[in-house]
Order: C-alpha cells, then structure tokens, then sequence
C-alpha cells in the first residue's frame, strides 16, 4: 500500500530578491529559474492539490513556505497575488427607469408627435429638393423624383 504525498514544502536553495510591485507569475519564473526548475512545474506546486492546473492562482502560504518569507511581506510586495475586492465605480449612466401603464398613453402620444414632426420635416425637404432639382435641369418636378 502506497501512502500519500507529504504535503510539506521545502524551502528552495537559492532565492531572489522580491521587487516592489511585480507580478506573482514573474517573481515564480525568476525563482525557478534560479532553482534550475520549469516555471510551470514550480507554479504547478505553488497552486496545489486538487487543482495543479493552468490559471490557478498560486497560494500565499505555499509561495511562503518555499521562499521562506512571511506571508504578509509577500501579500504587500507581489501586486497580484491575493485578489483585491473591487471597489464599486460610480455608475456612469442613471438606472433603467421603467414607465408604469398609467404613464404609457401621455408616452405613446409623445412618440406619435414626434414621428409626426420629423416625418413633416423630411417630406418639406423632399419638396424643396425635388424643386431645385426639376429647375437645375429644366424638368418637372415629376421627373425629378
């Protein structure tokens, strides 16, 4: 019978210095390279069981326990590492505003206005410029449009 992985890290012999806000994936690819690993292999051990997989955020106390740092130091030096709640922005547009049925006939009426006013607009442009163009070339306005 076979047992089970200890799940205790070692701290890695050689280490490099931290930088003040440098990413998580950055500070792993310069500490395995200066432990001669793949940095996938040493992201894969930072992630942990059950996961171990692509796109997993390495855990703080893991990255701890092999660079032999505090945690919180890491927290504060490595700008990704821990996920930041987002602060809410303001919102840039007012909310939806839902019309009521009683407001939906003075609504309706408003539509049909408008619509009327523009539709106006456009047939007296049509007229004029049907117009123009009949006496530009000498035709009836017939021809033109």
């Amino acid at each position: 019978m076979t047992d089970a992985l200890p799940e205790q890290l070692v701290r890695l012999p050689v280490q490099v210095s931290l930088r003040l806000g440098e990413g998580t994936d950055s500070f792993i690819r310069r500490l395995a390279q200066a432990n001669h690993l793949k940095p996938s292999y040493l992201r894969g051990c930072l992630v942990g069981p059950p996961d171990y997989g692509r796109g997993k955020r390495p855990r703080a106390d893991r990255l701890a326990a092999v660079t032999g740092r505090r945690q919180d130091v890491l927290e504060r030096v490595l700008a990704d590492l821990v996920r930041q709640k987002r602060a809410r922005p303001a919102p840039d547009k007012p909310k939806r505003r839902v019309t009521s049925s009683a407001d939906k006939p003075a609504l309706f009426t408003a539509i049909r206005r408008d619509v009327q006013a523009v539709s106006a607009a456009v047939a007296k442009s049509r007229c004029a410029a049907s117009r123009v163009q009949a006496d530009g070339h000498r035709n009836s306005r017939c021809m033109a449009v």
